[in-house]
């Protein structure tokens, strides 16, 4: 096959970046949806690396000196801490009821065929 120039006046249909970003988009999508323990457990992990590398200097420098000069962060920190437990633990009651969708309509369809 030979390749050639574009003909003048036409436009490429072809959009790298948004092209990318969707890609990536649904293999995200794809990934919480088929192995939702490892991907929330991903980003539990996330939460914890950044709330600990926040939250570790404050805790040292808090039995050094008996203060905490660095409130805000030290908030910041707990805030991701928070987060982490929250995305750790993988029961999110929207991926039940998709899993329950799916399994009822593929029941759905078995009994569809059984009842004619």
């Amino acid at each position: 096959m030979e390749y050639r120039d574009r003909p003048a006046g036409s436009v490429s249909k072809l959009d790298t970046v948004g092209d990318g970003i969707k890609v990536i988009a649904m293999i995200g999508t794809l990934f919480k949806d088929y192995r939702p323990l490892k991907f929330f457990s991903l980003i539990a992990l996330i939460f914890a690396a950044i709330g600990l590398a926040l939250g570790i200097p404050i805790i040292v420098e808090y039995f050094h000196t008996g203060l905490v000069p660095r409130f805000p962060t030290a908030m910041l920190a707990a805030c991701f801490m928070f987060l982490c437990g929250l995305s750790g633990n993988g029961l999110h009651p929207r991926l039940g009821r998709q899993g329950r969708k799916e399994t009822m309509g593929a029941s759905g369809i078995q009994n569809a065929q059984f009842n004619r």
